[in-house]
């Protein structure tokens, strides 16, 4: 059995930083419509942002570093594989939050980029044999940070 880390503490942190991404971009977008699962589902997304006939797929994430204390952003290959499954056709992007900005990879349809590293990785302080897995290490360079105002 799978064991699952999300906290509700974790659901409502990743609604902020979903709700400060949206306004970004209602900005420069109009009719954005946010599709978020119902906390009592696991979802393989975070949220789902319409506009006209375009999805953007997001995967939240927060962080309790600044974002440039390591080169790469580390996160489970298979959940970037969902990430670009659920998107085919449309759109995906990671978001993540750090202690000192927000910012946005925008996830190419399929495959592993050429500078994202592939290699195992995870956590080891849980104890949680499902914690070590294929990991990407995505640059930190590659995220575009996003003005943020909400509180």
């Amino acid at each position: 059995m799978r064991v699952i880390n999300e906290t509700a503490i974790n659901r409502v942190e990743e609604d902020k930083v979903v709700a400060e991404f949206v306004d970004h971009l209602s900005k420069r977008v109009s009719d954005l419509v946010v599709w978020r699962a119902d906390r009592k589902y696991l979802s393989r997304l975070d949220a789902i942002l319409q506009s006209n006939n375009k999805l953007l797929f997001v995967e939240a994430k927060i962080r309790t570093t600044p974002m440039n204390a390591y080169k790469t952003y580390l996160i489970s290959a298979s959940k970037m594989e969902n990430l670009q499954a659920a998107a085919a056709g449309h759109k995906a992007a990671l978001l993540v939050k750090w202690t000192d900005a927000t910012a946005v990879y925008y996830v190419q349809p399929e495959g592993v980029p050429t500078d994202v590293r592939v290699q195992m990785g995870g956590r080891f302080d849980r104890g949680q044999t499902n914690d070590v897995e294929p990991c990407w290490h995505i640059p930190v360079a590659n995220f575009k940070p996003i003005p943020t105002n909400i509180d």
